[in-house]
């Protein structure tokens, strides 16, 4: 939904632009319009907003109202979480601490070590990240659970490497979550140097900028019950994972990721892609 208008990308590796771009209300109103086949004087029959109103809201000539907005919104027949990002990218931008002292704060307290060294003896892989996905400590259960996660620095950014692809049952559609995911928090912290440089990190990822740029999904939180699925290397089980992220009480600019094995099976089964 951070589509550039009129933009077009070309293969990052050559050096060209990308149309990953951080997300705001009138690009991300055009493209879910556009997502749905809708014309302006379509969305109008359907929204009561007029035709010049939805061009000046797309144009960002205009800021439309919470009334024009949730007329739009029943019209486009968003999801809750999609509703929410658009009331989001409406709504003033909330800065994040800088992820440097984030992570001065996180290494230099031993609470925060002592409690993922407590979760890595009760067996459970954790970290210490900021609300963009940035991992400041992790415990060695997950890094055996993502392996690399320390030189991708990002479970965005692993989520999108060959590891990853290479692990993940479900890959796909595991990597359409996180993007929608991504959005989410993106909305409500895009002005942050953190999502900027975030971006400017994928824009690099070809599967990252086709998913971002194809899809309006947005996601503000996965159910416990939704388990991730992991191949093990060197054996034919497939382990599934339920991963919860809960705000640490000192502070909204820190998260703690909780990861619990559910599930293991040697033959795939259902799990086979």
């Amino acid at each position: 939904m951070g589509q550039k208008p009129g933009g077009r990308g070309r293969d990052s590796n050559r050096g060209g632009p990308v149309d990953v771009c951080v997300p705001e209300l009138p690009a991300t109103l055009r493209q879910i319009r556009d997502q749905k086949n809708l014309s302006r004087a379509t969305a109008y029959k359907c929204s009561g907003v007029a035709p010049s109103y939805i061009y000046q809201i797309e144009s960002g000539l205009r800021q439309p109202s919470l009334t024009k907005l949730d007329c739009l919104i029943n019209a486009y027949e968003l999801d809750e979480d999609q509703a929410r990002y658009v009331r989001d990218l409406r709504s003033p931008p909330v800065d994040l601490e800088p992820e440097e002292e984030l992570r001065r704060r996180v290494t230099s307290d031993a609470g925060f070590s002592a409690h993922l060294q407590d979760m890595q003896n009760r067996g459970m892989p954790g970290a210490y990240m900021t609300p963009l996905f940035n991992v400041l400590m992790c415990n060695d259960l997950l890094r055996s659970v993502l392996p690399g996660i320390d030189e991708a620095g990002s479970i965005l950014v692993w989520q999108f490497s060959p590891v990853a692809k290479e692990l993940q049952v479900y890959w796909e559609r595991e990597a359409v979550r996180a993007v929608a995911t991504a959005k989410g928090v993106l909305a409500r912290h895009r002005h942050a140097e953190h999502a900027q440089r975030l971006l400017r990190k994928m824009s690099c990822n070809n599967d990252f900028r086709r998913i971002w740029e194809s899809n309006i999904d947005v996601s503000y939180g996965r159910d416990s019950t939704d388990l991730k699925y992991f191949r093990v290397r060197g054996s034919d089980e497939i382990v599934g994972y339920s991963l919860t992220l809960s705000a640490v009480p000192e502070t909204s600019d820190l998260v703690l990721l909780n990861v619990v094995r559910k599930q293991s099976e040697r033959r795939p089964g259902s799990l086979a892609e």
